[in-house]
């Protein structure tokens, strides 16, 4: 049987690299796209020109503060996590119902005042969360991220996503 003519060598890693680390050019593009996000809902959503991929921007990031609120143990008791969950929840409501109603207006997007309140309330909590786990724990933050992406595709239209605390904790790897 004919022999390789190649010679083998043995697998070296290469120093100095570490894939469990996020890169910090991927933290700077979710920091650009939430400050984007974050003036969107200050100036366009009040004026109704937001578009349609506005709203699913703006859903992705309530609901990853759902994710990472009820994950987390930077809170005291179960009710004020339940309690916080509770208003993200109906922002993300809001935004959903902005969306239909929209879509019904032919892409004319106008929020009722108690809508922009509740929106612009979750987007300020979200965005102070959002920058805290940038600092102190980047590789959860993404893998909560991935986890409500994860749970946000088996979303129905219109429907509020249905999954417990519990479910989320494993899919973060708690």
């Amino acid at each position: 049987m004919p022999k390789s003519k190649k010679p083998r060598h043995k697998y070296k890693q290469k120093v100095g690299t570490n894939f469990w680390n996020v890169r910090e050019e991927n933290l700077d593009i979710i920091r650009e796209n939430f400050a984007r996000l974050e003036l969107k809902s200050l100036v366009n959503l009040e004026k109704g020109e937001c578009i349609d991929d506005d709203f699913y921007e703006f859903r992705d990031f309530v609901n990853w503060g759902i994710v990472a609120v009820s994950t987390r143990d930077d809170y005291e008791s179960q009710d004020e996590v339940n309690e916080t969950c509770e208003r993200l929840r109906q922002a993300a409501a809001a935004i959903t119902d902005i969306q239909v109603r929209g879509r019904k207006n032919w892409g004319h997007y106008v929020a009722k005042a108690e809508e922009l309140d509740l929106i612009r309330v979750a987007i300020e909590f979200v965005g102070n969360l959002m920058l805290e786990s940038v600092k102190k724990c980047p590789v959860r933050m993404v893998r909560e991220w991935e986890t409500m992406l994860k749970v946000s595709r088996c979303a129905m239209y219109g429907q509020p996503v249905k999954t417990t605390p519990k479910a989320l904790r494993k899919s973060v790897g708690r």
